[in-house]
């Protein structure tokens, strides 16, 4: 097995054996593409972009925006790592994503399983001979929380000053959408109609897209895998791969999933296993970057390794790391994490 197909990159808590054993709507559209292999739409219209308007951003300044994190921070009792937070989203994304000069940002409706579904598109302002690669970003959470804010589309103008258009969805269920949330049900198809809004966009690379996600977005991006979504690499922060284990850890995640989880207590076990990622990692063909905090609590660590032993065994390509001591959002480590992710889907370009 060459090194060149698996690379395994492990930084272990210390003391912590954590392997075991082992708002007027635009009808133009914002950024236009080359057909390309992508998943097809399940149903006629799905994919569609039926509203888009200009982005609006609560800060006018990165002082200001800064300042509102600090007292947000402190009203939970929480310290702000201000040179962590500033590594991660900089004041050049920030200006770059207010200022419209090198970025441009539109809400957009879509059109998912016959449900109107909102998102974001964020791309580098302008037309290039060269098509852009495409980031689909999948965020964590359930209904409003861990909704899409702000802060995200800063780092979604940051992966645009890469060169790379971001594709975001709030999922059915979520701000500004139809639809009930179904943690990793039909709501796959709102990540799975993103390459239909794809379509619909300009200067757009279909060869070369990718797939990121964070937290549940992690479980969404392996269950779009399963279902056939094709993109070259793929990058995951904090996401679960076993559910149940997840309850185990939090025994308040059962309460979630009975409300969220569709006929969940007619059979819970095949509504678990139907979202265990261990259980169809043989269908994870895209390389895959593995990234977790080994103090993580909402996401048990043991999780991200379990499947890249699974991996390992399969000989699939991927890479792990485990930031000591970090946590469920990587905050201590989040631009060593974004340059990572970066260099992973640059090593991947066709």
């Amino acid at each position: 097995m060459s090194r060149n197909n698996i690379t395994r990159i492990v930084m272990l808590v210390a003391g912590a054996a954590l392997l075991g054993t082992a708002t007027a709507s635009v009808v133009a559209a914002p950024i236009k593409i080359d057909a390309a292999v992508a998943p097809v739409p399940a149903a006629e219209g799905d994919g569609r972009i039926v509203e888009q308007r200009p982005c609006d951003f609560p800060f006018d300044s990165y002082a200001s925006w800064l300042s509102f994190i600090h007292d947000r921070q402190a009203r939970g009792g929480d310290a702000f790592d201000e040179p962590a937070f500033r590594a991660a989203y900089p004041a050049s994304a920030f200006h770059a994503l207010v200022g419209g000069r090198e970025v441009e940002c539109w809400q957009i409706t879509y059109l998912s399983g016959g449900l109107k579904v909102a998102g974001y598109v964020v791309g580098p302002r302008g037309r290039t001979a060269a098509p852009r690669p495409l980031v689909i970003f999948n965020r964590g959470g359930n209904r409003g929380f861990g909704r899409l804010v702000f802060t995200n589309l800063v780092d979604f103008a940051r992966w645009s000053q890469e060169g790379f258009v971001v594709l975001a969805s709030q999922y059915r269920g979520g701000p500004g959408s139809e639809g009930d949330d179904e943690f990793g049900g039909a709501d796959v198809d709102d990540v799975m109609n993103l390459f239909g809004v794809a379509r619909e966009l300009g200067n757009v690379d279909m060869r070369n897209v990718f797939m990121q996600g964070v937290s549940r977005g992690g479980l969404m991006t392996y269950l779009a895998l399963q279902r056939g979504a094709q993109v070259n690499a793929a990058a995951v922060v904090g996401g679960p791969t076993d559910l149940s284990l997840e309850a185990d850890h939090r025994p308040e995640m059962q309460a979630l999933y009975r409300e969220l989880i569709p006929n969940f207590d007619a059979d819970p076990g095949a509504a678990l296993r139907a979202r265990r990622v261990l259980d169809f990692a043989d269908r994870l063909s895209a390389p895959l970057l593995i990234l977790h905090g080994g103090a993580d609590w909402r996401v048990d660590p043991q999780q991200a390794l379990a499947l890249a032993q699974r991996l390992q065994a399969l000989q699939r390509p991927y890479e792990l790391l485990v930031y000591a001591g970090d946590d469920h959002g990587l905050s201590r480590n989040g631009d060593d994490c974004w340059r990572r992710m970066v260099g992973w889907f640059r090593q991947h370009m066709k």
